[in-house]
């Protein structure tokens, strides 16, 4: 945290510094000067701030209108004018400004001059102090579609006397594991100032080898409070990143001077061949028992821990679209061959990192369509384990809800595939098909002509 402290002397001291040295102009030819005003102003204190409206020789005539809006901020860093209902931010002085004009006309080659009159209240609190002056056109065009020409001019204060805090986190990281690796940082301004921030991000591997870096420039705005700011980088790697391995972003956020305002690790996983992408769920364990994962919605699975103590890592699962390639033997390979002789149903991966000690006990959802064909009563559940596949231990299947479950060692989920697979119901010959309709059709017969006899007796 960076805290800096500064104190009203004698007299405040009122700086208005206009950081455009040209006007601001909209297109087709609003122009604005004084289109910027940076103050120091010591609370109780009232303060002006002047600006110039005009438009060019060329330009038509315009009805021209001034307000006062909220400061709103996206994530691109963009100003966003913001409505009484929608300014909530704590450092807003949208409610402490005045305007002399609010609507004028401007005929082509003329100007006005807007004075915003700014009174600080004695009890504004410390930081900074932010809104926005909207000077925009009356709307042009036919139908349901209107055109307005429009400046925004920034207020941003600096309550002299008081504290102003810059500090900020992280709160979000997402990876898109392309080429080249795209890594958004969400960053929060946490403190009561504005300030302009960089980042710096690092791509290493679960050995902590750096792979590649990236950073930005400072932001081309200030990052107002209580805003967020994204980040974007590409990352270039020299060597292709490994299919079903965990990578990690370090992702870090400075001022301009390379003050640390916050860092943070965000772990990635690399599908494998075949991986429905939507599917995937990681779980992050710090120094904690690895929780119940539930990962029903995403892959048909849910995975718990037993016999880890706490430890520190990251689990994924993802649920297959077809067979894996990775195996080097048919699910439905011969049991000595390596396979399971069953039927595949289904496969999933699971892969953990970090921590190899205890048993996983997967538990695997399935739909009355998935297993349609197949004896219920057959199903298993195995994984690969490098050689051969492997049935798991405890294997318990629960016919009412559709889930077959089984234990893993952890230290097999490295990478692991694992399949459901069962025995299907035999197919009947068309052969035996047949005999059996013909000899029905001999039944259905011999009871016709039986019945007949019976009624010529009968007369």
């Amino acid at each position: 945290m960076v805290k800096l402290s500064r104190y009203l002397i004698a007299f405040s001291l009122v700086i208005c510094l206009l950081l455009l040295a040209a006007p601001v102009s909209a297109d087709p030819g609003l122009k604005v000067t004084g289109a910027k005003c940076t103050a120091s102003v010591a609370p109780g204190q009232t303060i002006t701030h002047r600006m110039t409206v005009g438009i060019g020789e060329s330009d038509p005539a315009m009805d021209i209108f001034v307000d006062v809006k909220g400061f709103g901020q996206s994530l691109d860093g963009a100003y966003q004018e913001l409505e009484v209902q929608d300014d909530t931010s704590p450092y807003s002085v949208r409610e402490f400004i005045t305007l002399d004009k609010r609507a004028f006309h401007l005929d082509p080659g003329e100007s006005q001059e807007v004075t915003a009159t700014i009174s600080i209240p004695e009890d504004v609190g410390s930081g900074g102090g932010y809104a926005l002056i909207y000077i925009h056109s009356k709307p042009t065009g036919e139908g349901s579609v209107g055109y307005v020409t429009a400046v925004d001019v920034p207020i941003a204060l600096t309550i002299s006397g008081t504290e102003l805090i810059k500090t900020g986190e992280i709160t979000d990281i997402s990876v898109s594991p392309d080429k080249p690796i795209a890594v958004s940082t969400t960053f929060h301004n946490s403190g009561n100032y504005h300030y302009r921030a960089k980042n710096e991000v690092k791509l290493k591997d679960e050995a902590g080898n750096i792979l590649a870096t990236a950073a930005t420039s400072p932001t081309s705005s200030s990052i107002i409070p209580p805003y967020s700011y994204q980040f974007k980088v590409s990352l270039s790697p020299e060597q292709e990143l490994s299919p079903g391995k965990i990578y990690y972003i370090v992702s870090r956020v400075t001022l301009e001077d390379d003050t640390l305002l916050d860092t943070e690790e965000e772990s990635f996983w690399v599908p494998l061949p075949g991986i429905d992408a939507a599917s995937i769920v990681k779980v992050t364990v710090e120094n904690e028992a690895p929780p119940l994962i539930d990962a029903v919605d995403k892959a048909d699975s849910e995975v718990s821990f037993n016999g880890t103590g706490n430890v520190s890592g990251v689990v994924v699962i993802a649920k297959y679209k077809e067979e894996p390639s990775v195996p080097t033997i048919s699910f439905s390979a011969p049991e000595d061959k390596g396979g399971t002789g069953k039927e595949a149903v289904k496969f999933i991966e699971v892969y953990v990192t970090g921590f190899t000690a205890g048993t996983a006990n997967i538990k695997l959802h399935y739909t009355d369509a998935e297993i349609s064909g197949f004896v219920e009563d057959s199903l298993t559940l195995s994984y690969w384990d490098g050689n051969i596949w492997q049935a798991a231990d405890n294997i318990s299947l629960d016919s009412a809800t559709n889930v077959i479950s089984g234990d893993i060692p952890v230290s097999a989920l490295g990478g692991t595939a694992m399949g459901m697979g069962g025995t299907k119901i035999p197919a009947m010959k068309w052969s035996l098909i047949i005999e059996i309709a013909c000899g029905a059709v001999a039944v259905i017969l011999i009871l016709l002509v039986y019945f007949l006899l019976i009624r010529r007796r009968r007369r």
